[in-house]
């Protein structure tokens, strides 16, 4: 009793908190030891316990995105077409020379021609590269899709062609391929033109190749790719 009575409150509270860690891990103790029991147990009979396995968190439930997305991306570029005078045509399914553009729509300046291809796709998109394509990954189905950068180069390649058919002369025509769906995730290069809707419209007003002069008649440019929009068929 002289000795407990002896005992500082420091002493007293460093004792009680030896006391406390010890309730905590004397049933982990215990419960470790009978655990290496069962297995040693098991290894006598040839046999290893099975481990429990973890559940896989599935990836959240998600869809291909519309034209109201698309539609909410005109809304947002037309300001800055307004602001630098350019023009929009939308449509931006040119067709020339056997073939429909797939561009969704087409920014005009007088540094040339934006082809802008809208995705709607979901999930995950990633770039495999090669003819294999690209994939995309959604509530547990993969899909394969055509390359967008290949598309796109068929695109500006065909848009330059037909304005060059005109007698505009040379025409600098840039793309950038927009995956419109908000929760889309994007496993591709960087800077290779493919864009989340939020990364796009932030690249667009810090771009100053949109901002040079290249000479084209921004007018007569856009009627001539309306009209193109415009024809029947592919001739």
């Amino acid at each position: 009793m002289d000795f407990i009575t002896n005992l500082t409150q420091g002493q007293v509270l460093l004792i009680c908190l030896l006391a406390f860690l010890c309730t905590l891990a004397f049933p982990r103790l215990l419960r470790n030891k009978r655990q290496a029991k069962q297995e040693f147990l098991y290894r006598r009979l040839g046999r290893l316990p099975v481990p429990k396995q973890e559940k896989k968190q599935k990836d959240p439930y998600t869809h291909n995105g519309g034209r109201g997305e698309i539609e909410a991306l005109l809304v947002k570029l037309k300001p800055y077409a307004k602001l630098n005078g350019m023009r929009i045509v939308f449509p931006g399914t040119v067709k020339y020379n056997g073939r429909t553009a797939q561009s969704t729509m087409l920014l005009v300046g007088r540094f040339g021609v934006l082809a802008i291809r809208c995705c709607g796709f979901g999930g995950r998109i990633t770039a495999d590269g090669g003819e294999e394509g690209w994939t995309q990954w959604m509530n547990q189905k993969t899909r394969r899709l055509k390359d967008p950068l290949q598309v796109m180069e068929e695109d500006c390649t065909q848009i330059r062609s037909a304005l060059e058919a005109l007698h505009f002369g040379p025409v600098q025509v840039l793309g950038a391929t927009v995956f419109t769906r908000r929760d889309v995730i994007l496993d591709t290069p960087m800077d290779c033109g493919v864009y989340k809707q939020g990364e796009f419209l932030e690249w667009l007003y810090q771009s100053k190749a949109l901002l040079e002069d290249n000479g084209l008649d921004v007018t007569l440019a856009t009627q001539s790719l309306v009209d193109l929009v415009r024809k029947p068929k592919a001739d």
